[in-house]
């Protein structure tokens, strides 16, 4: 699978000032569309939400670190109720708020790159990290 990595890190190094923004029309747009995610989100992670991203952008050239994080991720949500499902649901979410927050500067390229990038994301925690959980590994 191929991501414009490149592309996302410009774009998220230029929305980087505006992070608390971010975070904030991140969570809006989650709740308001997907209501009953609300209950699975602590603030705690509202905190850690722009570091996460931080770190996933900084690493998406290197799978074996996206998959050892991605897997710690996807362990303490799963004990807190989260699915596959939902990851959809959060780059969803993500991706409108990366638009917003651009204030009309977010192009298609940009929009494809993150798409992507999520795309990316969701394959290596649902075909990969998941599958290494039934594996017991």
């Amino acid at each position: 699978m191929r991501v414009d990595v490149d592309t996302v890190r410009r774009s998220f190094r230029s929305l980087a000032p505006q992070g608390v923004k971010l975070v904030d029309t991140f969570y809006d747009r989650l709740y308001t569309h997907y209501p009953e995610i609300r209950p699975l989100f602590c603030n705690e992670q509202r905190l850690m939400l722009l570091g996460m991203l931080e770190y996933l952008v900084s690493n998406l050239d290197n799978e074996p670190v996206l998959i050892l994080f991605l897997k710690n991720i996807c362990e303490k949500h799963s004990q807190q109720g989260v699915n596959s499902g939902d990851y959809v649901k959060v780059g969803w979410a993500l991706m409108e708020s990366l638009e917003e927050v651009s204030q009309g500067q977010w192009t298609d390229r940009q929009m494809e790159a993150w798409s992507g990038a999520c795309d990316y994301i969701n394959y290596l925690i649902t075909e990969k990290i998941l599958s290494m959980s039934m594996a017991g590994i």
